[in-house]
């Protein structure tokens, strides 16, 4: 089961082969702060998020192209003003995507307060699926979940805490005078919710998405591998460390002090009845 929270947005997904959905919005979602401009936008915690996936989602994006690249770029040096720019955007990518599919109880061995022996590396505690799968929902339903914010911030007396009154707000299928869908009609995700590739269903139509879901988990393993995939993620191991400690006090390494004499006395212990 995958649980994931996007800018103040829950979504479960159970079984994952078909990727059915539940997903609501919490009080006081990112992309309605970014929407209202000003302070507003200038004091969201996902800023940089949400400019690149209204860049990448938007009508004039090359359809086949994967999104979210940015995160995976290879060329930027790092202590270069480009490198910082994509580590700013991977941390953001990470705390408030990936954290939410991974889950903060395997997120949190990465902590500093873990012995050396004990603490997980980046490439132990989030995988190359893990980080696809967000890149995915990302891909999915962002300009649905835009829509719905903008819906929201014109809905009279609805300062974008609260769901959108008498609707599925998954659903954004336009509706005749008599309210019912047309025959056909997509919504505004892709892969999922009566979306352009899937307007038949809820949940993610399978091969479509797992076959996305491959292409995105390739593009991170062969990032992984380059000396840039290399330092993001020992870094941004090393942030989250310092930001989530895990123990509150330092963890030190067990280590048996029971030491065997000789081989034979080895070879005793083993073949001993119990």
């Amino acid at each position: 089961m995958y649980f994931v929270k996007h800018y103040g947005v829950t979504m479960r997904c159970i079984n994952v082969k078909h990727l059915n959905l539940t997903i609501c919005f919490r009080r006081n979602t990112e992309i309605y702060r970014y929407n209202k401009g000003g302070a507003y936008a200038d004091n969201s915690k996902i800023k940089d998020l949400i400019m690149l996936c209204c860049k990448e989602n938007d009508d004039d994006a090359e359809e086949d192209s994967l999104r979210m690249q940015s995160l995976l770029e290879t060329h930027n040096e790092p202590g270069t003003h480009e490198w910082k720019v994509q580590f700013c955007l991977y941390k953001q990518f990470i705390e408030f995507c990936v954290l939410n599919v991974v889950g903060k109880s395997r997120m949190k061995k990465m902590g500093e307060n873990y012995a050396d022996g004990v603490r997980e590396t980046y490439e132990d505690a989030i995988k190359p699926t893990d980080e696809g799968f967000a890149m995915l929902c990302l891909e999915d339903r962002w300009r649905l979940w835009a829509k719905i914010a903008e819906k929201r911030a014109e809905e009279g007396g609805n300062d974008g805490t609260r769901s959108l009154e008498n609707k599925d707000e998954d659903d954004q299928r336009e509706r005749g005078d008599d309210n019912k869908v047309e025959p056909g009609t997509a919504n505004l995700s892709k892969y999922s919710m009566y979306g352009i590739y899937n307007t038949q269903g809820k949940g993610f139509v399978p091969n479509r998405s797992m076959a996305r879901l491959s292409e995105y988990r390739k593009k991170i393993k062969a990032f992984r591998e380059t000396e840039n995939g290399k330092k993001m993620n020992d870094e941004i191991r090393d942030w989250w460390g310092k930001k989530y400690k895990g123990p509150k006090m330092k963890m030190k390494r067990v280590v048996d002090d029971i030491t065997l004499g000789t081989d034979d006395e080895g070879d005793a212990f083993d073949d001993a009845d119990f």
